[in-house]
């Protein structure tokens, strides 16, 4: 999974009608793979700060936070509610080692 935020010098990535979506590939235990490319249409969103950082990329349904990497064991959460491509649900990330 991808968050892109992309500008008109910036990393292109798949999604050509605008500047921000997000991308999301896998493949199943079968072995069938898949893959989206979902808009953000209404923008996106970004805020670090002590308390950690949240990010949300609008009208794509994906959204994620985190807490400070100051924290022992730094943790976060990619949260999908993404009904036009029949996606939702969450996934949550913990540190396990220190840098």
């Amino acid at each position: 999974m991808l968050f892109y935020n992309s500008g008109p010098n910036g990393f292109i990535n798949q999604y050509t009608g605008g500047p921000f979506s997000v991308t999301i590939d896998g493949v199943f235990a079968n072995g069938t793979s898949y893959g989206f490319i979902v808009p953000a249409t209404g923008g996106m969103s970004l805020n670090n700060d002590e308390d950690g950082i949240t990010g949300e990329w609008k009208g794509s349904g994906f959204n994620f936070t985190g807490t400070p990497l100051s924290l022992e064991t730094p943790q976060y959460t990619i949260s999908i509610d993404s009904p036009d491509f029949g996606i939702s649900g969450s996934i949550t990330y913990t540190a396990v080692s220190r840098f």
